[in-house]
């Protein structure tokens, strides 16, 4: 596949996620957990209100970057992406521990705390939520802490490498700067791999609320479509990082560029076999 391929057929799936998402927010994202809590019960189901948030505040983001993608502002659609992975950490992480009543105490620690430190009733020091006595109430999980399965693989250099661009990291100087060292707001850079970063990501998180036994959905055709374009996006990125690491196989005998590739080489092949994670509930049995 040519670059433009590449573009369009990750545009185009970017489209559908959008299309299914919406629809998805409209019809199936709702608040169990809030309506127990208003009914005076004690409930696990703020899990299902964390994970709508996750998925509906991710949507909205994924719409963001469409949009950046069509203006070429590459960096700035890194600094979603990364807002948008540690939406699905957060959500596969808690999905994933609490099964059971003994479990509320990690959702306080999700939702609860949260809320009180926004209102000022707790406060953050030395990544532990403490009352207004000073006392501890939680440990403020990093978000290292919250990875799981495959995701380990990766994690430390996607994210790292997102993370240059949320803060002002004079590594990311040849972003803004063209061939005579001059300062530029419309440089060209990574107009196809971001495509690939945002489909990577986006399709772990609708993996990990939509794709599950039991959603409902607005028809048995949209529950299909749902799990179709996973299965979609899924098939294109093994084939984009395929392409991608077989052009990082050489070797530069410049030491600083040889060290760079191999850094992407291992992230991009960590992260192609993060495809085959479980999880959702979709078959990946011979999907690759």
């Amino acid at each position: 596949m040519k670059e433009v391929e590449i573009m369009e057929a990750l545009d185009e799936i970017i489209d559908e996620f959008i299309e299914r998402s919406k629809m998805f927010v409209q019809w199936s994202c709702y608040l169990p957990g809030l309506k127990d809590h208003l009914d005076k019960q004690e409930s696990i189901r703020h899990v299902y209100d964390h994970e709508y948030l996750a998925f509906t505040k991710s949507t909205k983001t994924l719409i963001s970057i469409n949009r950046l993608l069509e203006l070429e502002h590459i960096q700035d659609v890194y600094i979603l992406i990364r807002s948008m992975y540690e939406n699905y950490l957060a959500a596969r992480y808690l999905n994933n521990e609490v099964q059971d009543d003994s479990d509320i105490k990690l959702l306080d620690d999700f939702i609860q705390n949260k809320i009180k430190v926004a209102l000022g009733i707790y406060s953050v020091k030395y990544r532990k939520v403490v009352d207004e006595q000073g006392q501890k109430i939680a440990d403020n999980k990093s978000i290292i802490s919250l990875v799981m399965g495959m995701d380990k693989l990766y994690y430390a250099q996607f994210y790292g490498y997102l993370s240059r661009f949320t803060h002002l990291d004079f590594s990311i100087l040849g972003h803004y700067i063209d061939e005579n060292n001059s300062f530029v707001l419309d440089k060209e850079v990574d107009v196809a791999i971001s495509r690939l970063f945002v489909v990577f990501v986006y399709t772990k998180i609708f993996e990990s609320i939509v794709t599950i036994n039991g959603e409902d959905f607005y028809d048995v055709e949209e529950e299909e479509k749902c799990y179709e374009i996973v299965r979609k996006s899924l098939k294109l990125q093994r084939k984009i990082f395929d392409i991608y690491i077989k052009d990082l196989n050489f070797n530069h005998k410049n030491l600083v560029v040889e060290k760079q590739r191999l850094t992407m080489e291992s992230m991009l092949t960590n992260m192609n076999l993060s495809l085959e994670d479980d999880i959702g509930d979709l078959d990946k049995t011979n999907l690759f």
